[in-house]
């Protein structure tokens, strides 16, 4: 009969020999980091980072054994996103933005690969104080509550030129609470249409209709949320894009996004 010592022995060089087999797989493929300056659901769900769809894709994606990619993820600031993707020592990919939130000559020296998941964005404010966005023009002299660093190109003309007052908070929820809170002080706010589908697939009941209202015409059209790659890996683009046109129609991806709200067709 075996002794509990060699048990113990033959467990932790198993251990070992099947944590080095794991190392030996990561350490011989390339790494890319997967950023991503939204700091919110559904792409980021918890406050260091781990958890979201951010997290899922990287996961999904290291999946595939034969990849020479091994994918990380990595949260940054907006500011900081457009410093590393200019660096060339380490393979950086954005995730789930679109060309218009870039200059148009930064979007041109990028690739761009096929829509991960569609969406759109839609006025949200207070149901004590409801605006019902129509146009442009039904949010002048109204205060807008922004994020910092977050851009919003139809609207730039209008707050440069006073007609619309933008006031940033630094944290998406702050932001949110100065419109919607028990003691609002701003007019408006700006979300995704994929984070109100993540609050209501959680039961969050942050934009509870008792309490906020959201317009019924989207403030922006319909777009497409892709991964960002540089011109310089041609390979890596070529990779991902290919991915991507198989990864939705995959069903497990699809239960995934479905976990999060973003259920397609």
């Amino acid at each position: 009969m075996l002794d509990n010592k060699f048990l113990y022995f033959l467990f932790i060089s198993v251990f070992f020999k099947i944590s080095f087999i794991a190392s030996g797989e990561e350490s011989s493929k390339t790494k890319v980091t997967i950023l991503n300056y939204n700091n919110t659901a559904p792409w980021n769900t918890n406050k260091e980072n781990t958890q979201g769809l951010n997290v899922e894709l990287a996961n999904f994606l290291n999946q595939d054994k034969k990849s020479p990619y091994f994918f990380v993820t990595e949260f940054a600031p907006r500011k900081r996103v457009d410093y590393l993707i200019t660096q060339l020592k380490e393979m950086y990919v954005v995730a789930w933005v679109n060309q218009k939130f870039f200059p148009s000559d930064l979007s041109k020296s990028f690739l761009w690969t096929e829509s991960i998941i569609n969406d759109y964005q839609l006025v949200i404010s207070n149901k004590n104080n409801i605006i019902d966005y129509k146009n442009i023009e039904s949010l002048f002299g109204k205060k807008f509550s922004a994020v910092f660093g977050t851009k919003y190109i139809s609207l730039e003309p209008y707050i440069n030129s006073g007609k619309i007052i933008r006031v940033d908070s630094y944290r998406f929820n702050e932001a949110l609470q100065r419109v919607i809170g028990n003691q609002p002080s701003l007019d408006f706010f700006i979300a995704e249409n994929s984070f109100i589908k993540y609050d209501k697939a959680k039961n969050l009941n942050i934009f509870a209709p008792k309490k906020v209202h959201i317009s019924l015409l989207p403030f922006s059209p319909i777009y497409g949320r892709s991964l960002m790659v540089s011109k310089l890996n041609m390979k890596l683009f070529s990779y991902l894009n290919e991915k991507i046109l198989s990864i939705n129609n995959n069903s497990e991806w699809k239960n995934i996004l479905k976990k999060y709200g973003q259920a397609t067709k």
